[in-house]
C-alpha cells in the first residue's frame, strides 16, 4: 500500500455511521459502546445541526462516530437519533423544524413563517405563539436594563474566569 493510499484509508476511517449499544454516564461525560456500521454508504449520515444541546440518547440510536486522527481507539459520537423516537409529524418544508420529545411530539416548532410554537403537538398546532415569547423576552430585557442599562448585562468575575460574560439584547 502506497503512502497516499495509507493516508486515504486513515481519512476514510475518521467518520463512520454507527449504532449505540450502551450508554453510561460519568461526572463530566458519557461513555458509549458503539457498533461501527462498516460498508454502509456514508452519504446516509444525517446532517449535523449546530446546536448546543445535550440529551441522553437511548440505546439503539444511530450515531455519527468521529475517530480523532483516524484511530478508532479515539472515537467520539457527535450526533444521535433513534428511528423509533423521530417526530410523528415531519416538518412541512425547508427552514421548518424544532425540538421534539422522546414520544415523537414537537416540543418547540418553528414554521416556515418563522412563528415559534412552544408545546405544539405538531407544526400546525399553536400552543404558544411568538407574540407571547416576545412579551416574555421584553420582560427579561427590562430586567437586564434595570441592572446594567443600555440593554447589557455583565456577570461578575468568578474564580478562573478571565473576563466577564456579557449579554446584549436588541
Amino acid at each position: 500500500m502506497g503512502a497516499l493510499s495509507r493516508i486515504r484509508a486513515r481519512l476514510d476511517a475518521m467518520v463512520a455511521l454507527a449504532t449505540l449499544r450502551k450508554v453510561r454516564h460519568f461526572a463530566k461525560s458519557a461513555r458509549c459502546e458503539i457498533y461501527i456500521r462498516e460498508g454502509e454508504d456514508d452519504d446516509d449520515a444525517p446532517y449535523m445541526q449546530p446546536f448546543g444541546l445535550y440529551f441522553e440518547p437511548p440505546e439503539g440510536s444511530e450515531v455519527l462516530a468521529f475517530a480523532v486522527g483516524g484511530l478508532r481507539v479515539n472515537t467520539y459520537v457527535l450526533a444521535a437519533q433513534h428511528p423509533d423516537h423521530l417526530p410523528r409529524h415531519k416538518p412541512g418544508g425547508p427552514c421548518q423544524g424544532g425540538l421534539y420529545t422522546a414520544d415523537g411530539a414537537w416540543f418547540v416548532y418553528v414554521d416556515g413563517d418563522g412563528v415559534t410554537h412552544v408545546g405544539a403537538q405538531h407544526g400546525s398546532s399553536e400552543a404558544v405563539r411568538d407574540d407571547y415569547l416576545q412579551r416574555e423576552l421584553k420582560k427579561i430585557q427590562t430586567t437586564f436594563e434595570s441592572y446594567a442599562g443600555q440593554g447589557e448585562f455583565v456577570t461578575p468575575y468568578t474564580a478562573g474566569q478571565t473576563r466577564a460574560s456579557k449579554v446584549k439584547l436588541t
